[in-house]
């Protein structure tokens, strides 16, 4: 921009250059459901921009299982998300555990267009499974019955 002084002897016009460099942002976010279940998250990003941004998302998992394989994706969410000029979007976030332990990581949005950048810190906790049937079975008393139930092969063996 430009800026006019005045006086009553002199006209100057100053030109402004600011250059801005916007600070990170990091937040915490919590999830904890039962195993097999999951559970998301709406981060919306708000463009109130006259561009189009690209929003990167990262997702990292701390740590490695006993058999120092990489651990399984239990936080997922989309790699790309396009936020039209003057829209808000959401990015989803889903917390999906499989076993009965708590979970770190971070997920990362880089915006290609603005050059910010946003770091959540993320911590799951996988608890004991919910009720997935309720049977009620009738029977006499000292007599025998079979009463076949499904389960599911949730360790894949």
């Amino acid at each position: 921009g430009e800026v006019v002084l005045r006086s009553k002897m002199d006209v100057r016009v100053v030109t402004v250059v600011c250059n801005v460099v916007p600070r990170d942002v990091e937040v915490q976010l919590t999830f904890a459901s039962p195993i097999r279940q999951s559970l998301s998250q709406e981060i919306p990003i708000s463009n109130k921009s006259l561009t189009e941004w690209t929003v990167h998302a990262r997702i990292t998992i701390a740590g490695q299982d006993e058999d120092n394989a990489p651990r399984e994706k239990v936080f997922r969410g989309q790699s790309e998300i396009k936020i039209p000029a003057g829209q808000t979007k959401s990015y989803v976030l889903s917390f999906h555990p499989s076993r009965i332990e708590r979970t770190e990581g971070i997920l990362l949005l880089n915006n290609a267009t603005t050059n910010d950048s946003y770091t959540y810190n993320l911590t799951g906790a996988g608890e004991e499974p919910s009720a997935e049937e309720h049977y009620v079975i009738e029977c006499n008393a000292r007599q025998g019955i079979v009463f076949p139930i499904q389960v599911g092969n949730f360790a894949g063996l």
